[in-house]
Protein backbone atom coordinates (compact mmCIF):
# COMPACT_ATOMS: atom_id res chain seq x y z
CA UNK A 1 0.00 0.00 0.00
CA UNK A 2 3.01 2.26 0.85
CA UNK A 3 4.18 2.33 -3.04
CA UNK A 4 0.42 2.75 -3.97
CA UNK A 5 0.38 6.37 -2.01
CA UNK A 6 3.50 7.20 -3.17
CA UNK A 7 2.27 7.11 -6.51
CA UNK A 8 -0.76 9.39 -5.58
CA UNK A 9 1.44 12.04 -4.10
CA UNK A 10 3.46 12.26 -7.35
CA UNK A 11 6.54 9.75 -7.29
CA UNK A 12 7.58 7.57 -10.41
CA UNK A 13 6.82 4.20 -10.13
CA UNK A 14 10.27 3.54 -12.10
CA UNK A 15 11.52 4.87 -9.09
CA UNK A 16 9.99 3.04 -6.12
CA UNK A 17 9.08 -0.80 -7.76
CA UNK A 18 10.51 -3.30 -6.45
CA UNK A 19 9.42 -5.89 -9.12
CA UNK A 20 8.87 -5.73 -12.78
CA UNK A 21 5.02 -6.74 -11.85
CA UNK A 22 4.54 -3.84 -9.25
CA UNK A 23 5.75 -1.46 -12.20
CA UNK A 24 2.55 -2.51 -13.93
CA UNK A 25 0.74 -2.36 -11.31
CA UNK A 26 2.09 1.15 -10.17
CA UNK A 27 2.08 2.41 -13.86
CA UNK A 28 -1.42 1.40 -14.27
CA UNK A 29 -2.76 2.43 -10.93
CA UNK A 30 -0.68 6.40 -12.41
CA UNK A 31 -2.81 6.51 -15.37
CA UNK A 32 -5.70 6.22 -13.33
CA UNK A 33 -4.86 8.64 -10.98
CA UNK A 34 -4.20 10.95 -14.04
CA UNK A 35 -7.81 10.01 -15.53
CA UNK A 36 -9.27 10.86 -11.99
CA UNK A 37 -7.66 14.07 -12.47
CA UNK A 38 -8.48 15.19 -16.04
CA UNK A 39 -11.72 14.20 -16.23
CA UNK A 40 -13.22 14.77 -12.62
CA UNK A 41 -13.17 18.00 -11.10
CA UNK A 42 -14.52 21.95 -11.31
CA UNK A 43 -13.57 23.07 -15.15
CA UNK A 44 -16.20 22.94 -17.98
CA UNK A 45 -14.56 19.94 -19.39
CA UNK A 46 -15.13 17.92 -16.62
CA UNK A 47 -17.83 16.04 -14.67
CA UNK A 48 -18.49 16.65 -10.89
CA UNK A 49 -16.80 15.42 -8.00
CA UNK A 50 -16.78 15.75 -4.58
CA UNK A 51 -13.18 14.95 -4.67
CA UNK A 52 -12.75 18.64 -6.81
CA UNK A 53 -9.23 20.08 -6.15
CA UNK A 54 -9.28 23.59 -4.08
CA UNK A 55 -7.50 26.36 -6.11
CA UNK A 56 -6.34 28.07 -3.35
CA UNK A 57 -5.24 24.77 -1.28
CA UNK A 58 -4.17 22.10 -3.88
CA UNK A 59 -2.64 19.58 -1.33
CA UNK A 60 -6.08 20.11 0.56
CA UNK A 61 -8.46 17.12 -1.85
CA UNK A 62 -7.93 15.85 -5.50
CA UNK A 63 -10.13 14.11 -7.79
CA UNK A 64 -7.53 10.72 -7.31
CA UNK A 65 -8.42 10.67 -3.78
CA UNK A 66 -11.60 8.78 -4.60
CA UNK A 67 -9.59 6.13 -6.37
CA UNK A 68 -6.86 6.15 -3.51
CA UNK A 69 -9.89 5.94 -0.75
CA UNK A 70 -10.94 2.79 -2.17
CA UNK A 71 -7.27 1.21 -2.85
CA UNK A 72 -6.29 1.69 1.02
CA UNK A 73 -10.08 0.43 1.85
CA UNK A 74 -8.91 -2.54 -0.30
CA UNK A 75 -5.29 -3.14 1.71
CA UNK A 76 -7.34 -2.18 5.18
CA UNK A 77 -10.46 -4.13 5.07
CA UNK A 78 -9.74 -6.84 1.78
CA UNK A 79 -10.90 -6.17 -1.55
CA UNK A 80 -14.70 -7.83 -0.83
CA UNK A 81 -15.21 -5.78 1.70
CA UNK A 82 -15.35 -2.25 -0.05
CA UNK A 83 -18.71 -1.04 0.84
CA UNK A 84 -21.00 0.15 -1.83
CA UNK A 85 -18.30 -0.32 -4.94
CA UNK A 86 -20.93 -1.19 -7.72
CA UNK A 87 -21.46 0.08 -10.91
CA UNK A 88 -25.26 2.12 -11.51
CA UNK A 89 -24.87 2.83 -15.45
CA UNK A 90 -21.75 1.96 -17.70
CA UNK A 91 -19.71 5.33 -17.13
CA UNK A 92 -19.71 5.61 -13.28
CA UNK A 93 -19.49 4.36 -9.93
CA UNK A 94 -21.11 5.36 -6.57
CA UNK A 95 -21.00 5.98 -3.08
CA UNK A 96 -24.62 4.91 -2.73
CA UNK A 97 -25.92 2.18 -1.23
CA UNK A 98 -27.49 -0.91 -2.79
CA UNK A 99 -30.89 -0.23 -1.06
CA UNK A 100 -30.83 3.61 -2.14
CA UNK A 101 -30.80 4.74 1.66
CA UNK A 102 -27.90 7.25 1.22
CA UNK A 103 -27.65 9.67 -1.10
CA UNK A 104 -23.29 9.51 -2.00
CA UNK A 105 -20.67 10.44 -0.22
CA UNK A 106 -22.01 12.91 2.05
CA UNK A 107 -23.56 10.16 3.40
CA UNK A 108 -21.59 7.65 3.24
CA UNK A 109 -20.69 5.24 6.35
CA UNK A 110 -18.28 7.18 8.28
CA UNK A 111 -16.04 3.50 9.13
CA UNK A 112 -15.66 4.03 5.40
CA UNK A 113 -15.28 7.48 4.54
CA UNK A 114 -12.19 7.58 6.48
CA UNK A 115 -10.60 6.11 4.12
CA UNK A 116 -11.03 9.27 2.33
CA UNK A 117 -11.14 11.67 4.69
CA UNK A 118 -7.57 10.72 5.95
CA UNK A 119 -6.02 11.39 2.77
CA UNK A 120 -7.19 15.49 2.59
CA UNK A 121 -4.37 17.69 3.16
CA UNK A 122 -1.65 15.42 2.48
CA UNK A 123 1.53 17.99 2.02
CA UNK A 124 3.10 16.25 -0.80
CA UNK A 125 -0.25 15.24 -3.14
CA UNK A 126 -1.48 18.36 -4.84
CA UNK A 127 -3.94 18.76 -7.49
CA UNK A 128 -3.34 17.91 -11.05
CA UNK A 129 -5.87 21.01 -12.08
CA UNK A 130 -3.61 23.84 -10.45
CA UNK A 131 -1.52 26.66 -11.80
CA UNK A 132 0.11 26.26 -14.03
CA UNK A 133 -0.85 23.48 -15.49
CA UNK A 134 -4.60 24.54 -15.26
CA UNK A 135 -3.96 27.32 -17.49
CA UNK A 136 -2.35 24.58 -19.96
CA UNK A 137 -5.55 22.48 -20.00
CA UNK A 138 -7.60 25.60 -20.41
CA UNK A 139 -5.90 26.46 -23.30
CA UNK A 140 -5.54 23.71 -24.67
CA UNK A 141 -9.46 22.50 -24.54
CA UNK A 142 -10.20 26.07 -26.20
CA UNK A 143 -8.65 24.22 -29.65
CA UNK A 144 -11.61 21.40 -29.71
CA UNK A 145 -14.85 21.16 -29.90
CA UNK A 146 -17.15 19.92 -27.36
CA UNK A 147 -18.05 16.29 -27.81
CA UNK A 148 -21.63 16.21 -29.32
CA UNK A 149 -22.07 12.70 -27.54
CA UNK A 150 -21.89 14.18 -23.94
Amino acid sequence: MENCLSVWRGYSPIEIAKSEEELATLETLLLLFFEQELNWGNEEWQRSTYFAPKIRTPNRVRPRDMLMGFVVQAFSLGIDNIAYWQRIRPTTTTFKSPDGSNYGFEDYPIQYKRFFDELRDDGEALAVMVEPWRSKFRSLSEDFYNNPEY
